[in-house]
């Protein structure tokens, strides 16, 4: 399945194979789910530090790359969605390693950190994210189960390895915080 980015300010990316996306909102987010695609003349930066390659084709078959090249020598395979790619760029799924399912909410009287499992994980593969691992959890039954959803194909997001709770000393006033004592 192939992820397209509409804006063009963010990157175009090849995600692997996911499981198919059933809920009709999410395909908004997808482009294209043909067997084969090929992205035609686009700018590859394939993550190495090196120097991005222009005018590139890249053919995706069943998810994966199967081939790559300059632009007029690559064969297009005969059954192929073509998608012009002319100022894209490519870049290879980014990892996140550090992420924080959660949003701040100093206002209130005590700190609250309430989990966001619907905005942020849901969000971060328009920005090129295909991994993530949590660091930490408010919530890790609900970082489960949002890890289990996206498997599944019933919300959009990035693979997750989700982490343990967090665990803390008393003194921390954050109600959901899970404290220990210390001897």
């Amino acid at each position: 399945m192939l992820y397209l980015c509409s804006d063009p300010v963010r990157a175009v990316r090849a995600a692997g194979p996911l499981a198919p996306i059933s809920p009709p909102r999410l395909k908004a987010y997808i482009k294209d789910s043909a067997a084969t695609t090929v992205l035609t003349d686009v700018t590859v930066f394939d993550g190495t530090g090196g120097q991005p390659e222009m005018h590139q084709t890249i053919v995706i078959t069943d998810g994966l790359i199967s081939q790559m090249g300059k632009t007029g020598e690559v064969k297009l395979p005969a059954n192929a969605t073509v998608i012009n790619g002319t100022g894209k760029t490519v870049i290879p799924g980014l990892v996140m390693l550090h992420e924080h399912y959660t949003i701040p909410c100093p206002w209130i009287i005590i700190s609250m950190w309430p989990e966001m499992p619907f905005f942020l994980p849901t969000d971060v593969p328009g920005s090129g994210v295909t991994t993530s691992r949590t660091a930490g959890s408010i919530e890790p039954q609900t970082d489960s189960a949002l890890r289990r959803m996206i498997g599944e194909g019933k919300v959009m997001g990035p693979d997750m390895d989700v982490t343990a709770p967090y665990i803390e000393r008393a003194g921390f006033d954050i109600p959901s915080i899970n404290i220990i004592r210390i001897r």
